[in-house]
């Protein structure tokens, strides 16, 4: 995934901020223009139950730029993903 950085940026904050996360799954769905912007973006799933990282993972996901749909293409996406911290020492998202 093109973005995952970005996505990742928003848990590292909570890591940060606690020092521990939870772990688990985040899935979108959405719309895009003509030109690829985003154009609505919905959480479908949120296993983190945290208000403020859903907050800036959609925040994040409605800035992207995905590829332009095909002529006739109605420009909708979806995004699984699954953050795990790896080292809690670090406290960086996987």
């Amino acid at each position: 995934l093109e973005h995952l950085d970005d996505l990742k940026s928003c848990y590292n904050a909570r890591l940060k901020k606690d020092g521990v996360a939870r772990q688990g799954k985040f899935m979108v769905e959405g719309a895009t223009n003509k030109d690829g912007s985003v154009s609505k973006v919905e959480k479908v799933f949120n296993a983190l139950g945290y208000g403020d990282v859903e907050s800036c993972l959609l925040g994040r996901i409605k800035r992207w730029r995905l590829p332009e749909p095909k002529e006739g293409a109605d420009g909708s996406f979806s995004a699984t993903v699954l953050f795990r911290w790896r080292d809690e020492a670090k406290g960086q998202a996987k």
